[in-house]
This record gives structure tokens, C-alpha cells and sequence, in this order.
């Protein structure tokens, strides 16, 4: 039987992988894709957008889910609509909150590939809407890709001060003109919690190409950013723009 993810009910709801109030916003002839680790989901089109993942339960799916979506689609829209050219820290925290369900959704692409993030954190997030420590979540502008696009990384590295090693869990979605990316670093064990990650980038314009949500400011972040996101091919540089965990610099 399988288990919700987030509370450990029986996973008798199937959760739509991208948001259906937000699938009719993208034009009919766009493309969705996903992937997960190198493993690709077939492209299909966006008038048929229904990829389901049986993860979650009915009280989970119709309950905080469902709330934490209203919240959400007003901030989402007004991204992508060109509405919104601020993102107050609560509109940043509750972006945060959502993408990183989504990304813990997002796992289960792949039943057979071993998750992430733990049971523990999973439920964090649906009890209190905490986000798991050492996470980053980043938001940037996509010009000439109407579709969706899905796709995760796995990073794994030593930390630099020989203590152990850094997994980094690295998921970038898309939905028509709005990117968001979740970050996420575990460490062994034997790490003291007060160690502090950061991630080595491959190069690129990111400083005027991403703005970061998470953690939050208490001031406002300007929208959109300088620079664009350009089609599938800047997709993929964004969502493989992280080289390996490493330690004692924020992340």
C-alpha cells in the first residue's frame, strides 16, 4: 500500500503534478516535460496536461494543499501575468512554502528512486509549514518557453574540511514565464548543525538572472529580474547551474 508522503495515510489521492488552474494558462501548443535525475518523462502537450502522482492523501490533497494553493495562485499569476514588480516577504515565503511541496511531490516522479527528503521534514512542512534547513529557493523570469518543464539533480560531494560528505537536491520547475528553484543540502551526521553550506555554480549571469525568495528578506525583491532565462537551452543551464555541496559559506 502506498503511504502519503506527508502524514502516512493511505496515498488515495492522486495529486496533479502541475497545478491545473495554472496548466490553462499556458498555450495550447507548449510543451511539458520532466525529468529527474537524467530520466526523462515524455514531452506531451499542454492541452492534455493530467500527470497525476499517487503520493498524497485525500485529507492532505483537499485540505492544507488545497489551502496553501489558494494562497499561492494570486502570487503566481501576478509573476506571470507581469502584475506584481514586488514580492513582499510573506508573498516570498509562502512562493517558498509551495515550491518546496512541489518538490517533494516532484520525488515521486520515479517510485523506485529513494527520496531525499525525509519523513520527518515532509512533515514539517505540513503540520507548522516548515521548510527544511539549509534551503535556498530562488524565482527567475523565462522569455520564448511557454510550457511546463520539470527537472531535479542529485548532488553529492566532500565537504572541503574533510568532516564528511554534502547531498544536494537541486529541483527546477517552470510553469510559462516563471522559474523557481529549491536547493536543498543534508549532511552527514557527524557535522555539526552550525555548519553552513553554500554550492559551487557553473558560470553564468545568475546574480541578474535569479532572485532569491528563500530565505526571506524583510524587504521587498524587485520583479522581474534584469536578465531573462532564454528558451529551453537557458532551462537547462539553470537547472544544472550547481557543481557540488561544500561548507562555511551561506548557502
Amino acid at each position: 500500500m502506498r503511504e502519503c508522503i506527508f502524514c502516512h495515510e493511505q496515498a488515495s489521492s492522486r495529486e496533479d503534478a502541475w497545478p491545473l488552474w495554472l496548466m490553462r494558462y499556458l498555450p495550447s501548443n507548449g510543451s511539458i516535460e520532466a525529468e529527474r535525475g537524467g530520466s526523462s518523462l515524455s514531452a506531451w502537450n499542454s492541452s492534455t496536461p493530467n500527470l497525476k502522482i499517487r503520493c498524497v492523501c485525500k485529507s492532505c490533497n483537499n485540505g492544507w494543499m488545497s489551502k496553501l494553493e489558494n494562497r499561492v495562485k494570486p502570487i503566481v499569476l501576478g509573476l506571470i501575468e507581469g502584475k506584481l514588480q514586488s514580492i513582499t516577504s510573506d508573498a516570498q515565503s509562502v512562493l517558498s512554502i509551495w515550491a518546496v511541496k512541489n518538490a517533494m511531490v516532484y520525488e515521486n516522479f520515479y517510485q523506485e528512486r529513494p527520496r531525499f527528503y525525509i519523513d520527518g521534514k515532509r512533515h514539517q512542512l505540513r503540520i507548522a509549514n516548515v521548510i527544511p534547513p539549509r534551503t535556498s529557493v530562488w524565482i527567475a523570469k523565462c522569455v520564448n518557453h511557454p510550457g511546463a518543464y520539470t527537472i531535479a539533480e542529485d548532488l553529492r560531494g566532500p565537504l572541503s574540511n574533510g568532516s564528511g560528505e554534502c547531498n544536494t537536491y537541486a529541483t527546477t520547475m517552470v510553469f510559462a514565464s516563471l522559474a523557481l528553484q529549491v536547493v536543498s543540502s543534508r549532511l552527514s551526521a557527524v557535522v555539526p548543525l552550525e555548519t553552513n553550506v553554500t554550492t559551487v555554480l557553473n558560470k553564468g549571469q545568475w546574480d541578474d538572472i535569479v532572485v532569491r525568495i528563500w530565505p526571506t528578506t524583510t524587504e521587498q525583491q524587485n520583479w522581474p529580474s534584469t536578465v531573462g532565462l532564454n528558451g529551453l537551452l537557458g532551462l537547462d543551464e539553470f537547472g544544472e547551474r550547481f557543481l557540488v555541496g561544500n561548507d562555511n559559506q551561506d548557502s
